[in-house]
């Protein structure tokens, strides 16, 4: 159905904004992985933990990354924060050491006396992250993502109250 309206709509504002819309979310996907790994590297210059791959060992598990950037996303896109310090839970599963919880995101195991520093330096980057260079890129792109968007909601409606489209296409009868 596409190629049968570029065939009637050639000059429509509509091809140019699909194709921009599609390079706009490449580079959002762009910007959204620097974020990440901007957010990794500062988890692990802050820290003594590192990131383990199982659940069972001390560090960080990946899901911290995720937590914080799924939050900047949210605020990027406007809509309200998901995660803040009330969200923390503490989960002892020994005397010496607790999983740590964020809202839904594990966040790992540590020792019992680095939890609180744990939870500090979590809260610290999900405030910071709004304020470094890669969220404000990727707010602009959204911002300009979004006016494509209204663009091209409004030409299809345009295009749909018309009920006929002008032109010639190789579906259209004799």
């Amino acid at each position: 159905m596409w190629a049968a309206l570029r065939e009637h709509l050639p000059r429509s504002v509509l091809w140019k904004n699909l194709d921009k819309r599609e390079h706009l979310q490449n580079e959002i996907t762009g910007v959204e992985h620097e974020l990440e790994n901007s957010i990794e590297a500062q988890v692990k210059a802050r820290s003594t933990q590192k990131f383990v791959a199982s659940y069972n060992e001390v560090g960080f598990n990946k899901k911290t990354v995720d937590a914080i950037s799924t939050n900047a996303y949210l605020v990027a896109h406007g809509k309200q924060a998901l995660l803040d310090s009330s969200d923390f839970e503490l989960k002892p599963d020994s005397e010496d050491s607790a999983d740590v919880q964020l809202g839904p995101f594990y966040i790992g195991r540590f020792p019992n006396k680095q939890a609180p520093e744990i939870k500090k330096l979590v809260t610290d980057l999900l405030n910071e992250v709004i304020t470094w260079e890669e969220y404000y890129a990727l707010r602009r792109l959204v911002v300009e993502f979004e006016r494509v968007e209204r663009v091209l909601h409004d030409e299809l409606a345009i295009t749909t109250l018309r009920r006929v489209v002008p032109g010639r296409c190789r579906y259209c009868p004799i």
